[in-house]
């Protein structure tokens, strides 16, 4: 986002500010699959790419494009193409049942090349199953016997393994599968996803049954090349307490293995990686590497994120020899990553480096400052540490931020940095604080353009970092090119928190005083209805404290990014004190500037898909 259309695409997010992504629409002779217009209506007439922009216009607005469909078979098939491009399958939900159901029926016409008309199936470009919940929601309630839960169970493999084969054989445009599964899958699973033409795969917390495992290396179902683009394994290798006990023969080295075989299938055409492997060990036993020793190259490998427990270090190297461009190491003190990224050398079209946590041993910390030195033209760097990291544990300050004000970086345009600080043993210790040196060498750096701040740790009355503004922007004043600042686990001390307290109290006491009630009538172009905020003012109610409070900390939040924008003549937007303010330009007159709230409500976990895309390495499950 960039420019004023910051403040105009800026999305409303509610108060957990998750977002939600569409899928676009596909062209028209694409869903059409060869068969002819009936219609010679004028709109069809348009080429299709036009008409493919027009249904676009249209995601989310569900009434409108129900109208299309009714028009005539040809705009049914027009309207489906932004209905069905992404599908949710819930299993206990009957709607889903019955689009399960036909799709199926067009999955049997194309088997047997029977005649059909559009076909839905041709839509679907993406498709999501986070299914398991909903299915325990609807069969596993209280006091089940293990009759009836086993019946379920059966119930649900029967429904998934009707997904499965939708998925292998009635999706001819199927891009994405997200799998979210906390049912162990058999090898049928996997056969069908390699069979089908989805190039992006996100396989979330799916737990393997040993045997499972075993059978597929015995009978490998994986293709010489599975043509995958994306893959992301964000998994739990975990047995689920119903599986019964199995020989443990042969199954010591199976997962790594597994895992080495699915790697090597797609190592040819792989562009992103993403590895969150949730689990260290089956049964208290670290996964070993695989004992393939054959090479493996990812020669098109532009996008890597690893995290916890590592892919098999039998596939690391190969991994860190590929021509990256974003790369994302979650760092834990049990998967050594040193030796390898000592040996890999400097990847020099490396444009953003995510390091989370810093390590706390200061003889890793300053190898890894190394490694961040190493790529000094990065155009985006993310390091943070552990939010418990004090003193000997803590090596930000004393490592990495040192390196800004060498001059060396002078191509980083996005920085983002949070200390640790945060001290569970000692609550009376409420707030901690950045060094004024350290900010000053981030100052340093004048072509940053986007800049995240953060301190302690994060949610609601737990914020940390006492933020000064005015300190803040004196120090900050070289940065003429900021366009964005964000500031996590921020907190404030105002007037009315006596001398005792301090800044946690902040969003946990949403206090104010009498004097600040004008305050809460600054901004009454911002609210729907004005004069219920001014009969609000005047009446007693439970809520009516918080919401008061609500409005004067946004008020309050909007002045800051005034005084910042005032003094930052590039400032597209902030987030302070968990609130989004945009920077816009007054019409007719570009040289006055006015803040706007970007979201409806504060966001109080900052977890809004625009900084993840800013500020670290979103995959393409966002």
């Amino acid at each position: 986002m960039r420019s004023s259309s910051v403040t105009e695409a800026f999305p409303k997010i509610g108060y957990h500010g998750h977002e939600k992504v569409m899928a676009q629409a596909l062209v028209l002779d694409r869903v059409m699959e060869g068969q002819p217009l009936v219609s010679r209506s004028r709109l069809l007439q348009l080429p299709s790419d036009i008409l493919t922009d027009i249904v676009n216009l249209l995601i989310g607005d569900k009434s409108t494009l129900a109208s299309l469909a009714q028009v005539n078979s040809d705009c049914r098939q027009l309207a489906r193409s932004s209905q069905f491009a992404e599908i949710n399958f819930k299993y206990a939900n009957s709607r889903g049942q019955q689009l399960l159901s036909k799709l199926d029926q067009e999955r049997i016409f194309r088997r047997d090349n029977s005649k059909q008309g559009p076909t839905i199936g041709a839509c679907v470009r993406r498709i999501i199953t986070a299914s398991y919940p909903d299915f325990v929601i609807c069969f596993m309630r209280r006091e089940t016997s293990a009759q009836r839960e086993e019946q379920a169970h059966q119930q649900y493999k029967l429904i998934r393994a009707d997904v499965q084969r939708v998925i292998c054989s009635a999706l001819p445009n199927l891009e994405v599968i997200v799998w979210y599964d906390a049912y162990p899958m058999e090898i049928s699973f996997f056969k069908h996803i390699m069979e089908s033409p989805a190039h992006h795969l996100w396989l979330r917390r799916m737990p393997i049954e040993r045997q499972t495992m075993v059978t597929f290396l015995e009978q490998p179902p994986i293709p010489s090349i599975w043509p995958l683009r994306s893959l992301v394994i964000s998994m739990y290798l975990e047995l689920l307490p119903r599986e019964p006990s199995r020989e443990e023969t042969h199954f010591e080295l199976a997962p790594a293995r597994f895992f080495d075989l699915l790697l090597r299938s797609c190592a040819p055409t792989l562009e992103s990686l993403t590895w969150l492997l949730r689990n260290k060990s089956i049964n208290g036993k670290l996964i070993p590497q695989s004992s393939s020793d054959k090479p493996v190259s990812f020669p098109h490998l532009h996008l890597l994120r690893i995290g916890d427990l590592g892919p098999p270090r039998s596939i690391l190297p190969s991994l860190f020899n590929a021509p990256l461009r974003h790369l994302s190491i979650h760092l834990q003190p049990d998967f050594e990553l040193r030796d390898i990224l000592a040996n890999c050398g400097t990847f020099w079209h490396l444009e953003t480096l995510v390091v989370h946590p810093l390590p706390e041993s200061k003889e890793y910390a300053k190898f890894m400052a190394g490694f961040i030195a190493r790529h000094e033209t990065v155009k985006k760097l993310y390091v943070s540490e552990h939010p418990q990291a004090r003193g000997a544990t803590a090596h930000l300050d004393a490592c990495v931020i040192p390196l800004f004000s060498t001059g060396r970086f002078e191509h980083l345009r996005t920085l983002s940095l949070t200390w640790g600080g945060s001290d569970y043993s000692q609550p009376d210790q409420y707030t901690v604080s950045v060094p004024v040196a350290s900010l000053a060498a981030i100052a340093c750096l004048a072509s940053l353009e986007e800049l995240s701040l953060g301190a302690g740790t994060e949610g609601g009355a737990y914020c940390h970092w006492l933020v000064d503004h005015d300190q803040l922007r004196d120090i900050f004043f070289k940065l003429k090119k900021l366009k964005g600042l964000a500031l996590y686990h921020d907190t404030y001390p105002w007037e009315v928190l006596s001398s005792s307290e301090n800044g946690e109290r902040y969003y946990g006491a949403q206090s104010f005083t009498e004097d600040e009630m004008s305050d809460m009538l600054a901004r009454l172009d911002l609210e729907e209805t004005p004069g219920s905020l001014t009969r609000l003012l005047n009446r007693k109610s439970p809520e009516r404290g918080v919401l008061l409070w609500e409005v004067l900390h946004r008020n309050r939040m909007l002045k800051q990014t005034e005084a910042w924008a005032a003094a930052f003549p590039s400032l597209e937007w902030t987030y302070f004190g968990q609130w989004f303010m945009g920077v816009k330009e007054e019409p007719g007159d570009p040289t006055r500037k006015k803040v706007v709230p970007l979201t409806e409500t504060r966001d109080e976990h900052c977890h809004c898909q625009f900084l993840v895309d800013t500020f670290t390495i979103a995959g393409f499950e966002t």
